[in-house]
């Protein structure tokens, strides 16, 4: 076991004299969960026959991302569940973007339908972070009157 450190050693001080430094092993020291800086969701509500959500998030980490998914509920029912694309467009951190499907509220009960959308962040590290944004599609509205029609005799 002793010979195993003396080896991990040597080829450590081998890459600090050809490095020049530490520095080159600085990316190993991962030691924090990634962070979610923001989450935007367009549209910000929803009408009763649901649609498209569009869920961005700016994220960074020490190292590196492995991984962003976008987990869509209904209570305890997972709903959908996709991966999302990384852009460099943010100001700071890159920007991860996806596109779920929001179901109509067909509740015949005239109550609204309650939604989580929970962003599950993984690093190359293995470690994660998650944040959760709830919203609602309102119940359908009551139907609007027929239109009066003028009395003829």
């Amino acid at each position: 076991m002793a010979n195993k450190y003396i080896w991990i050693l040597g080829i450590f001080a081998a890459s600090v004299l050809l490095s020049g430094g530490v520095g080159f092993w600085t990316f190993f020291a991962d030691d924090r969960d990634p962070r979610i800086h923001s989450v935007s969701l367009e549209p910000r509500e929803f009408r009763f026959p649901g649609g498209r959500l569009q869920v961005r998030s700016e994220i960074s980490d020490d190292v590196a991302i492995d991984g962003v998914r976008a987990m869509l509920r209904r209570g305890d029912t997972q709903i959908a569940l996709v991966p999302m694309k990384r852009s460099d467009d943010g100001v700071k951190d890159p920007i991860y973007s996806a596109e779920l499907t929001v179901p109509a509220n067909v509740r015949s009960t005239g109550q609204s339908v309650d939604y989580t959308l929970q962003l599950l962040v993984s690093d190359s590290a293995g470690q994660e972070s998650k944040t959760e944004v709830r919203f609602e599609v309102p119940a359908p509205g009551v139907p609007p009157a027929p239109p009066q029609l003028p009395f003829v005799d």
